[in-house]
């Protein structure tokens, strides 16, 4: 790359808290090298809002593609037990990756919110709360194409915008769209990918007690929403018991599928979300049972996947017969068995947290 752009993160943590109270919505920055799509070592600076989509749209006219003037803006919201620190890292990993799996004429804004809780509970409280926070990430699309518009005229690229969501990322936005509090969320992005959701596995099921959530993100993505869970998933294994819930990401939806929600796909990645593959690609400083949680956003062929879905909404070939596999109801009881809840406690037990860098 001979020119230079910044790494963007909107977050509402106070002082960088880990689980603190909510604050106001940042708008975060930090210079790349020329030789970067994304930096984390950089100072991460503070703007006003304006500033900051003058200063995104400028970057997006200067990585689009001259042929085809289309370039993606995405959204990444990570998931439960991640520092701030891990979130500015998480967000460079998972954007570089996905720049060279195929995302080369985009960007990827990181989402970053408090976290880094001793139980899941707590973290739940924030990403429920955290509706100010959603209702920016939506905000800034229509904010970014009038700052082009303005700039470029008829010179600025066309934009196409996805939302990626991790582990309690998606519990973040299924729950802030179903609280009424989030403006102007129908149609408001293309695309949606939740990768092993940590939601209650009937949002998207007819009947359901809690449909709105699923109705909500189907409504948001005007072409479609993608899930993609496994029953590999030891992560969310244990947090069913945990939680005494059925978790989305872990066992895949509740049959029937709602009327409602005729956009929303359920690739069942148990082929591929796996440890064997995952252990090639996650950073060795993620525990052995995150693994199979992680692979989502370092395995090339998953990544390949959610990065041409991003960019042009291709559906490759493998991805294909996924789609194309029927549902089947998970034979499995919930929650699951007891020694599931004793391997997702005992770190907590040993004075640590379950996997504070993996979602």
């Amino acid at each position: 790359m001979g020119f230079k752009i910044n790494t963007y993160m909107l977050s509402n943590r106070i002082n960088e808290s880990d689980c603190g109270s909510l604050g106001p919505v940042l708008y975060l920055y930090n210079n790349n090298a020329s030789s970067q799509m994304y930096c984390d070592y950089m100072p991460q600076g503070s703007t006003d809002k304006a500033t900051w989509i003058d200063m995104l749209a400028a970057d997006l006219y200067a990585i689009q593609n001259n042929q085809t003037k289309s370039v993606s803006l995405s959204f990444y919201i990570h998931g439960y037990g991640t520092s701030a620190r891990d979130a500015r890292v998480g967000h460079v990993w998972y954007g570089s990756r996905l720049y060279a799996n195929g995302l080369e004429h985009g960007l990827v804004v990181g989402v970053s919110w408090p976290s880094n809780c001793s139980l899941p509970y707590y973290g739940r409280q924030n990403a429920a709360n955290s509706y100010a926070l959603f209702s920016a990430v939506l905000e800034t699309i229509p904010l970014v194409k009038a700052a082009l518009t303005k700039k470029y005229g008829s010179n600025a690229p066309a934009l196409t915008t996805g939302i990626v969501c991790h582990s309690m990322g998606n519990y973040l936005m299924s729950m802030t769209l179903a609280s009424g509090k989030v403006p102007n969320y129908k149609g408001a992005v293309n695309r949606v990918l939740m990768l092993a959701p940590d939601v209650d596995y009937s949002i998207f099921t007819e009947g359901s007690s809690v449909k709105a959530q699923g109705e909500a993100i189907s409504q948001m993505a005007t072409a479609y929403a993608m899930v993609f869970w496994c029953i590999n998933d030891e992560v969310l294994e244990a947090d069913e018991y945990a939680g005494d819930w059925c978790v989305l990401g872990y066992r895949g939806p509740r049959l029937p599928i709602s009327s409602k929600t005729p956009n929303v796909t359920f690739p069942n990645c148990v082929n591929y979300a796996t440890y064997d593959n995952g252990i090639l690609y996650v950073p060795n400083n993620y525990l052995s049972m995150e693994i199979v949680h992680s692979t989502y956003r370092f395995s090339p062929l998953l990544v390949s996947w959610e990065a041409s879905l991003l960019a042009v909404g291709t559906v490759q070939e493998e991805l294909q017969e996924l789609l194309d596999a029927e549902l089947e109801e998970s034979a499995l009881s919930c929650p699951p068995n007891q020694k599931m809840l004793e391997a997702y406690l005992t770190p907590m037990l040993r004075g640590g947290r379950p996997g504070n860098r993996s979602r």
